[in-house]
């Protein structure tokens, strides 16, 4: 026994660090938004909440390679004069952004041109999965490959500015990194250089989670957790190394701490739309007694913009498959178990015991007439033996080898 005491402490430590391994390294799945987390995440929220985070060296050396951002504006409206409308929100926005930056170019594109654009930047099968999808959806990708790709700032056409670029961007900066409460980042508002990874791996789970079906053929990410959650998921696992953000909801003043001390991004934590970024709460003394949503149901009827909330999302490829695939393997499971219950039904009736407190069993005593029915058949099985065993004693002469059987077999025959 003191021999193997050595071994047995030997073995328990190592399925102690083999559990613990295994349990680190175990994914958990976190039910907001079906995103992936390791427990090692988990536990990091749990433990180090209050602690400062660290962005990733290679991430900041990746940044300090960029170039300076582009002073050009991506804007996507259906009308492409919409900088000269009367609007309200127009007048406070986008033609504001114009007026305090004379030197950045703005760009506005329709709905055709979006489409035309991501048809250029993805693959034709990536494509088909945009057809008959909300132009709200399309703009999404469209915004993430815009700045990849060409760099520069893009903001929705309901944001509000009274503040310079200028103020926000130095020869340093390589990034505007704003946040939405403490709650996800900014996806309204986005700027950057040209090549930031953030943006490509946001392009690449936009695609990966656009192409990801059910088993029934539905798909898994909608509208809203392709935008804000799949753009807040890239920059988490870019920038921080992190497989989606791991301190929840309400911690998001780590990041922008970790984001501001690096000089090259700047971040701030918005309340829209009057305390945002580009937009001072003293600038917002026009909106007093207004009504800011009514001024963005105005300003969607007069662009003829339908809400994306109301739009029917169809299921389209890759889910056509899934959806046979469902039904195949739904089929099937039916049609076994219906032949698993005929089988034990059958099997239940042929057994069932007959006698005076069966008899009434079943429809008119049912249950008795079919074991009364294999008595009968077992009977009849047993006289067909007996006159072969006859008709085979006579032909050999030995009708004294079983003398009973010819009677039998002569009534028989």
């Amino acid at each position: 026994m003191r021999r193997q005491l050595p071994l047995l402490l030997a073995a328990w430590r190592l399925h102690l660090l083999l559990y613990v391994v295994g349990v680190v390294l175990t994914p958990i799945y976190l039910y907001d938004d079906s995103s992936t987390v390791t427990l090692y995440d988990h536990l990091y929220q749990r433990w180090y909440r209050s602690s400062p985070v660290q962005l990733s060296t290679g991430f900041i050396e990746h940044l300090q390679s960029l170039p300076e951002i582009p002073q050009r504006v991506h804007l996507s409206w259906s009308d492409q004069h919409i900088l000269t409308s009367g609007l309200p929100l127009v007048e406070h926005g986008v033609r504001a952004l114009q007026d305090l930056n004379p030197g950045w170019k703005i760009e506005v594109s329709n709905d055709s041109q979006v489409e035309g654009y991501i048809k250029s930047k993805i693959s034709s099968s990536d494509f088909e999965l945009l057809e008959g999808v909300h132009i709200g959806e399309k703009i999404d990708l469209w915004r993430l490959l815009k700045l990849r790709d060409e760099g520069g700032l893009f903001q929705h056409m309901d944001r509000l500015n009274s503040r310079t670029l200028a103020s926000l961007i130095t020869s340093e900066t390589r990034m505007l990194l704003p946040t939405c409460h403490d709650d996800d980042f900014s996806q309204d508002f986005m700027c950057s250089a040209p090549g930031n990874r953030i943006f490509s791996r946001a392009v690449e789970l936009n695609l990966e989670r656009r192409r990801q079906c059910t088993v029934l053929g539905l798909r898994k990410f909608d509208l809203l957790a392709l935008g804000p959650p799949t753009f807040s998921d890239a920059i988490s696992q870019v920038a921080f190394g992190f497989n989606k953000w791991p301190l929840g909801q309400g911690s998001l003043h780590l990041a922008r701490d970790a984001l501001g001390r690096t000089g090259l991004i700047t971040s701030r934590k918005e309340d829209p739309p009057c305390q945002t970024l580009t937009q001072l709460q003293h600038g917002c003394d026009w909106l007093e007694g207004r009504d800011y949503f009514q001024l963005k149901r105005d300003m969607r009827k007069a662009g003829k913009a339908s809400n994306w909330q109301s739009h029917k999302r169809p299921v389209r490829n890759p889910c056509k498959s899934h959806v046979a695939v469902g039904i195949l393997v739904v089929t099937c499971l039916m049609l076994a178990t219906l032949g698993l219950a005929t089988s034990m039904v059958t099997n239940l009736q042929c057994h069932w015991p007959a006698g005076p407190g069966n008899a009434g069993s079943g429809p008119a005593g049912h249950g008795s007439r079919l074991v009364d029915g294999r008595r009968d058949s077992k009977k009849q099985a047993d006289q067909e033996e007996e006159v072969l065993l006859s008709v085979m004693a006579q032909a050999s002469g030995g009708l004294s080898a079983r003398p009973s059987l010819v009677g039998v077999s002569s009534g028989v025959l």
